[in-house]
């Protein structure tokens, strides 16, 4: 799109200029994707521990049922007195 100067959709042999610029103009797509790439990366990483983080916070809450070992424990102190 860059090299497109008439903005026919097509590259003309004239829009081209030397092969240097298409070069270095490839190399920088192809650095800006990379980058990208590795943001993304980065970024998913960060929510997966933010996710896992999350997780260990509920189960240190133990919000779920109450096991057998749990009911049995919690009697003890009545029984016990």
């Amino acid at each position: 799109d860059a090299l497109d100067t008439n903005e026919d959709g097509a590259l003309q042999v004239e829009e081209f200029g030397s092969i240097e610029n298409v070069r270095n103009k490839l190399e920088s797509i192809a650095l800006e994707e990379r980058r990208a790439a590795r943001e993304l990366k980065k970024a998913a990483i960060a929510e997966k521990e933010a996710q896992d983080l999350a997780q260990a916070q509920l189960a240190i809450l133990n919000d779920g049922e109450p096991t057998n070992t749990d009911k049995i424990v919690s009697v003890l102190p009545y029984l016990f007195p």
